[in-house]
C-alpha cells in the first residue's frame, strides 16, 4: 500500500507522458464506466408510475454487465500503466486489443438497443435516455483513437526501418555491389 502511494504523486505526469489516441482510449472507457451507472431507457406504463432502467437493470441487465466488465479491465489496464506496474505480456499488441474490446463494446450496445426497442412495445411511452447514446459515443471516440494509434505505431516502424545509421545503409551498399559484381564476372574457362 505505501508502494502505491508513493507513486501517488506521479499520476499526473505519467497520464501526461501517455500520447493523445491513449488518453482518449483512457477516457473513453471511464466515461464507460460512469455511463452505465446513468438512465439507458425510461419507461411510462399505461397505469402506474414511470420508472428508468440502467445497465444493471431490465432485459438488458447480461449485455450491461459485459459492456461494463469490458471496460473495467481496459480501465485497470491503463491504471496498472498509470502506477508503472507490471503489466501482463499479451500474445497482441495492446493497440489491436483496444480495437477489439472497442468493436465488441459497440456491436453490445447495439445489441441492447435492438432488445430495448423490441421489449418497449408493450408501454404507453418509452424514451431512449442519455446514458446509452453517450456510451456508444465514447466507444466509437475509443475505436477511432485506438486505430489511430495503431496506424501511428505502423509509420513509426516502417520509418525507423528507413532511417537506419548511415554507417549500416553503406555497409549493406556495399554488401550489395559485391554481390553484383561477383555475379557480372566472367567464369574462367577451363
Amino acid at each position: 500500500m505505501k508502494a502505491l502511494l508513493a507513486k501517488l504523486p506521479f499520476l499526473h505526469k505519467n497520464f501526461r507522458e501517455l500520447s493523445l489516441e491513449l488518453k482518449i482510449v483512457f477516457l473513453a472507457h471511464l466515461l464507460t464506466l460512469v455511463f452505465c451507472f446513468f438512465p439507458w431507457v425510461s419507461y411510462v406504463p399505461l397505469y402506474g408510475e414511470s420508472y428508468f432502467d440502467n445497465a444493471f437493470d431490465g432485459p438488458t441487465k447480461i449485455i450491461g454487465i459485459l459492456i461494463f466488465l469490458i471496460s473495467l479491465v481496459i480501465v485497470g489496464w491503463f491504471v496498472a500503466k498509470l502506477f508503472k506496474m507490471k503489466n501482463v505480456k499479451l500474445p497482441v499488441k495492446e493497440e489491436v486489443l483496444f480495437i477489439f474490446a472497442g468493436f465488441q463494446q459497440i456491436v453490445l450496445i447495439i445489441c441492447a438497443w435492438s432488445v430495448i426497442m423490441l421489449m418497449s412495445g408493450g408501454y404507453d411511452l418509452s424514451e431512449i435516455r442519455f446514458g446509452i447514446i453517450f456510451v456508444l459515443l465514447a466507444q466509437i471516440f475509443g475505436v477511432v483513437a485506438a486505430y489511430l494509434l495503431n496506424k501511428s505505431g505502423k509509420k513509426e516502424e516502417v520509418v525507423s526501418f528507413f532511417h537506419q545509421a548511415e554507417g549500416e545503409i553503406e555497409d549493406k551498399l556495399n554488401l550489395f555491389k559485391k554481390g553484383l559484381a561477383k555475379k557480372t564476372e566472367p567464369k574462367p574457362k577451363k
